[in-house]
């Protein structure tokens, strides 16, 4: 934008980085639930593996941008 010969510029580098951030978190959390997804399947049919298969679950941390998938049992 030009005003008076003198050339403006606005900063929306708060805006970009903020899309930039969500699109991460979102990317994460599609993955993560994709890999816990398969990971139910490939666990096993039977009575032993039912509870297994029951309690995976994802995380995704925000603030390091991760995504952790993983199991509370002991013999997951």
């Amino acid at each position: 934008m030009a005003v008076n010969n003198k050339i403006i510029f606005e900063d929306f580098t708060g805006e970009v980085t903020e899309e930039i951030e969500q699109i991460i978190l979102n990317w994460l959390e599609e993955g993560a639930s994709e890999i816990e997804s398969q990971t139910i399947q490939k666990t096993g049919t039977g009575a032993y593996y039912r509870n297994i298969a029951e309690n995976w679950t994802h995380i995704v941390d925000k603030h390091k941008y991760e995504a952790t998938i993983g199991n509370p049992l002991e013999n997951a």
